[in-house]
């Protein structure tokens, strides 16, 4: 991309937020009940979409992969943290090539391209 010159989505392209807070549940904030108050937080809450039905694994490295694909942790390669992976399929710290990322997924249906991945302590999410 040329210096100075800002991305440009093509018309109609979505228009994505994605948050995720580490260690708390759904009733933690005051927008779903909860005793927190996050003003900032609730003013994106009260206008757009509230996404309240998420299974957590108790893991940190299968849960976000059930959050970057929209899969089971043990679809995508991650039924333990990375740090403890076996190398069994289901089990071998790495997300499968099939297994589309909201990435991936906004990038097919908006051209722009988009990734923010969080590394892990054992190192970056890795992809076959």
């Amino acid at each position: 991309m040329a210096q100075g010159i800002q991305p440009q989505a093509p018309d109609g392209a979505p228009n994505v937020l994605y948050i995720v807070w580490e260690d708390v549940g759904f009733g933690t904030f005051d927008f779903f009940g909860g005793l927190v108050r996050a003003p900032a937080m609730r003013r994106i809450a009260d206008a757009g979409v509230r996404f309240t039905n998420f299974h957590t694994t108790a893991l940190c490295s299968p849960t976000r992969s059930c959050l970057m694909t929209g899969r089971n942790a043990t679809s995508s390669g991650m039924a333990c943290v990375t740090e403890i992976t076996n190398g069994f399929p289901d089990s071998n710290g790495r997300i499968p090539m099939e297994n589309a990322d909201i990435a991936q997924v906004l990038v097919d249906v908006s051209g722009q391209p988009f990734a923010d991945l969080e590394k892990q302590a054992g190192g970056a999410f890795m992809r076959d």
